[in-house]
């Protein structure tokens, strides 16, 4: 039952990609909220799978900090082409969802009676993260942290019940 409560949300959540007006419950927040997650975290183990690889056979028990410093730095100035691969995967899933995603948020906190602006801060949130990943421009990766804090604002206000139920929703928010 579970299941198809999480797929209709996430389908929800595509159909209503571009709409910012209306509301969004709860539940369709935090499942399609589980999803992308899911899919966000597939990514990444695969991308720790190719990191680990990728220092398997460069690095032996009796390396210096320094040595394996120097190692690290390699995989970040030359990656091979599967990490290269997989960044690129994880920064376009992230580029694609940042638009539903903003849109989804403005709904939830216009439902929760909030201000749905607050939502439309998030696709710097996306576009610094994706030129953190790739680029090293000093302040950058300060910029998103800052903007990671708000996107951590955003969830915990997410969190907040409905002002009024959703007819069509039921009682489950």
């Amino acid at each position: 039952m579970k299941n198809k409560i999480m797929i209709k949300a996430y389908i929800k959540f595509w159909q209503n990609a571009l709409k910012s007006e209306g509301i969004s419950s709860r539940s369709d927040y935090w499942w399609t909220f589980l999803v992308n997650e899911i899919f966000r975290a597939i990514i990444l183990f695969i991308e720790l799978i190719i990191i680990l690889n990728f220092f398997w056979g460069k690095i032996s028990p009796g390396f210096t900090e320094t040595q394996l410093l120097e190692v690290a730095n390699q995989a970040i100035d030359h990656p091979d082409t599967a990490m290269l691969t997989i960044s690129i995967i994880y920064t376009i899933f992230n580029l694609v969802v940042m638009l539903p995603i903003t849109t989804l948020t403005a709904r939830r906190l216009r439902d929760a009676g909030l201000p749905a602006g607050l939502a439309y801060p998030l696709p710097a949130i996306y576009i610094a993260n994706a030129f953190a990943q790739f680029m090293n421009v000093p302040g950058l990766n300060a910029i998103s942290g800052f903007l990671i804090f708000y996107q951590l604002l955003l969830l915990f206000l997410c969190f907040r019940p409905s002002i009024k139920n959703d007819p069509f929703q039921g009682d489950h928010q």
